[in-house]
């Protein structure tokens, strides 16, 4: 079962990246001639991004990280955390943590924000709630951006 769902996951990886390519590519498109076919393609490929990332990180956490859990060492599995930090565009990385601020519960938010390096603490309370805030307002009215 495990193995079936490793290979299941590498085939949301693959997927994941050729859709993130091809959102990028069609966002650079309605900029250029915004005319409704082009922006129905975004919001599509959007939406297909979404439901495979949906997907992607059900079976994650559900069948691949308690295993983990498991069978790691807290250094192991913080080194995980760090592959993972090291492979974000460090121009993103306010906007990853502000989403996983977002997303957490209280408790959560207080382990992250204990464990959080000091620039990230201050960026999140100077800017990045509120940005959060502000993105999720424009997406939610349908006016990303």
């Amino acid at each position: 079962m495990r193995t079936e769902a490793v290979a299941r996951m590498e085939e949301q990886h693959h997927r994941l990246e050729e859709l993130v390519t091809a959102v990028r590519g069609a966002l650079d498109a309605p900029a250029a001639d915004p005319r409704p076919p082009l922006a129905e393609q975004v919001a599509d490929r959007l939406t297909e991004l979404g439901s495979v990332s949906s997907a992607h990180m059900d079976v994650e956490e559900n069948t691949v990280l308690p295993p983990a859990a498991e069978h790691l060492s807290v250094a192991e599995w913080g080194e995980l955390g760090e592959i993972g930090l090291a492979k974000l565009d460090k121009k993103h990385l306010l906007r990853a943590f502000s989403a996983l601020m977002a997303v957490a519960t209280p408790e959560e938010q207080r382990t992250l924000l204990t464990n959080a390096p000091a620039p990230a603490r201050l960026l999140w309370r100077l800017s990045g709630r509120r940005a959060h805030a502000r993105r999720e307002a424009r997406l939610r009215s349908g006016h990303g951006g």
